[in-house]
């Protein structure tokens, strides 16, 4: 099964043309720099939290967020 297959077409459309993400390594490549981005600038400090689709795509293929 490609990584592909686990989303709908909006999350696909959504990874395409927001955050520019075509294969599944840049896929990885954001979400961890995502994860970076939210550990290291907790709320305290103005915070940077990913959309909620962003999350929702991560989870389900299996990246931390």
């Amino acid at each position: 099964m490609r990584w592909q297959d686990k989303l709908t077409r909006d999350e696909l459309k959504h990874l395409r043309d927001i955050a520019g993400v075509v294969t599944k390594i840049q896929a990885e490549r954001i979400f961890a720099a995502q994860k970076y981005m939210r550990d290291k600038y907790t709320r305290d400090k103005g915070g940077s939290e990913p959309c909620w689709t962003c999350k929702r795509i991560a989870e389900k293929l299996g990246c931390p967020v």
